[in-house]
C-alpha cells in the first residue's frame, strides 16, 4: 500500500473513477420511524476470518430496534459458521448469481435504511451494487483499512486509534468512531485445547517469537529487529507462517547474513482455523508487522492468550494492532517507531517472566476483556448506526 494516508486517498479516488460506475446522486433520508433496517453486504458470510468474528454481532442485535438483512454474494461453504450467520439474520438473501443491478433493486425493495459494505477493495468485492444508491445511507466497515474514495460510500466506521483526530482530511467518507476498538470479536468462538510444541516442530525449552501473518507483510526493519532478538539469546526461535519455498529460502538467507542460524526460523504450514488457534498457545510473544499490521491475526493471538508487540504505523492499516492492544488492556506493548519496537523486543526477550505474566492476564480476563465483549460492542455499534442515520436525515443533502 502507499506509505501515506494522503497517497492512499489520491489512489482510492483515481481507482474509483476508473473502475467503478459513476454513483447516483444522494437520496433524501427520511426521519427514522420504527426499527432501523440494516443491510449487510458481503461475500464472506462463511468460514472466513471476518465471518467468524462478526457472527456474534449479528446474533446480538436488538431486534426491538433493528431489523437486519444479509446479502450474501459468496458461496456457502457448508461450515458451522455459515449456518450460524445465516440464521442470525431476520432476512437472508443469497445473491451470488444475481446481477448487481438486480441486487440493488432488491435492497431498495427491502426498504434498507443503512447498507453496510463489508468488503471495500478486497478480493471479490461488488461495490458496483452501491452505485445506484439502493439505500439512503451507505457505509463501509472493517475489511479494507482505508478510504474507498468513492462517492457512493457516505461514511467509514473506525475508532480513534486507527483514524486519529486530524486524519479526517485523508478520508473521502465522513469518519465515524466507535468508543472502543472498531474491530469486532466473537465472544462465543471456541478455544481449542492447546497443542504441544513438539506437534508443531517447535523445541520445548525455548522462547518462541511468532509472526503468523501472511509473508507479504514482512519488511526488513522489523525482521532485522527479530533477528537481533535471536542473536542475544540462543534459546529463542522465530516461528513464521510458511509461504512460497523461495520466500522461506530468502528469509533463511537473510538470517544467515545477520549471523543467525537459519535453522532457528521455523515455518508453520497453513491449517484449519481451530487447529491454528490451538497451536498459537505454543508462542510466547506475537510479533506485529509494519506498515500493514495484524488484524484478525492479532485478535487470534490475544484470544489464545499470547501477548503481541506492535509498532504504531502512520496509516489505518498499521494502527490496528495498537487499537487491539489498547482494548485488551496492554498499551505498554505499543511502540511508536521501529527503533522503539526493537528496543522493547530486546527487553521482553531478556525478561521472559513478563511475557508469562501478560499471557496469564489474557487467559484470566478472556471472559471480561473489552476486546472480546461482543454484547458491549453491539450496543456501541447500534448507537453509532442510529447516530449516522439521524445525522444523514438532518443533513440538507
Amino acid at each position: 500500500m502507499p506509505t501515506s494516508s494522503a497517497q492512499q486517498l489520491a489512489v482510492a479516488r483515481r481507482w474509483s473513477k476508473a473502475m467503478l460506475p459513476a454513483p447516483a446522486p444522494r437520496r433524501p433520508v427520511p426521519s427514522r420511524s420504527g426499527r432501523l433496517r440494516v443491510g449487510y453486504l458481503s461475500g464472506n458470510f462463511r468460514d472466513h476470518p471476518t465471518g467468524r468474528l462478526m457472527a456474534g454481532l449479528f446474533e446480538a442485535h436488538d431486534r426491538g430496534r433493528f431489523e437486519i438483512t444479509g446479502y450474501s454474494y459468496g458461496g456457502d461453504d457448508g461450515s458451522a459458521t455459515a449456518a450460524r450467520i445465516r440464521v442470525a439474520f431476520d432476512r437472508w438473501r443469497d445473491v451470488r448469481d444475481v446481477a448487481d443491478a438486480e441486487v440493488a433493486r432488491m435492497i431498495r425493495d427491502d426498504g434498507i435504511d443503512i447498507l453496510v459494505d463489508r468488503h471495500g477493495y478486497t478480493l471479490g468485492d461488488r461495490l458496483s451494487i452501491l452505485a445506484s444508491r439502493p439505500a439512503p445511507v451507505q457505509v463501509h466497515y472493517m475489511s479494507f483499512p482505508g478510504t474507498l474514495g468513492y462517492d457512493a460510500i457516505d461514511s467509514v466506521i473506525a475508532d480513534g486509534e486507527v483514524i486519529p483526530p486530524g486524519d479526517e482530511a485523508f478520508f473521502h467518507e465522513r469518519v465515524w468512531r466507535l468508543p472502543r476498538c472498531y474491530y469486532v470479536n466473537d465472544s462465543r468462538r471456541g478455544l481449542p485445547a492447546p497443542t504441544t510444541r513438539s506437534a508443531n516442530s517447535l523445541p520445548e525449552d525455548v522462547l518462541v517469537l511468532a509472526c503468523l501473518n501472511q509473508s507479504h507483510k514482512l519488511r526488513r526493519p522489523l525482521f532485522a529487529a527479530w533477528l537481533s532478538a535471536l542473536r542475544i539469546r540462543d534459546d529463542v526461535v522465530l516461528w513464521l507462517l510458511a509461504g512460497h519455498p523461495r520466500m522461506q529460502q530468502n528469509l533463511r538467507a537473510e538470517a544467515e547474513r545477520a549471523g543467525v542460524d537459519p535453522g532457528r526460523l521455523i515455518f508453520a504450514r497453513p491449517i484449519a482455523q481451530d487447529a491454528h488457534i490451538a497451536r498459537l498457545a505454543c508462542a510466547d510473544l506475537a510479533l506485529d508487522t509494519l506498515p500493514y499490521g495484524a488484524h484478525t491475526t492479532g485478535c487470534d493471538a490475544l484470544w489464545a492468550g499470547v501477548p503481541m508487540l506492535t509498532c504504531r504505523g502512520a496509516t489505518f492499516a498499521g494502527r490496528v494492532g495498537a487499537s487491539l492492544l489498547n482494548a485488551a488492556g496492554l498499551p505498554e506493548l505499543i511502540t511508536n517507531s521501529p527503533e522503539a519496537y526493537a528496543a522493547r523486543l530486546l527487553d521482553l526477550v531478556s525478561a521472559p517472566q513478563r511475557l508469562r505474566e501478560y499471557g496469564d492476564y489474557l487467559n484470566r480476563t478472556r471472559g471480561t476483556n473489552p476486546l472480546f465483549d461482543t454484547a458491549g460492542f453491539t450496543r456501541d455499534w447500534e448507537a453509532l448506526l442510529l447516530a449516522i442515520y439521524d445525522a444523514a436525515a438532518r443533513s440538507p443533502g
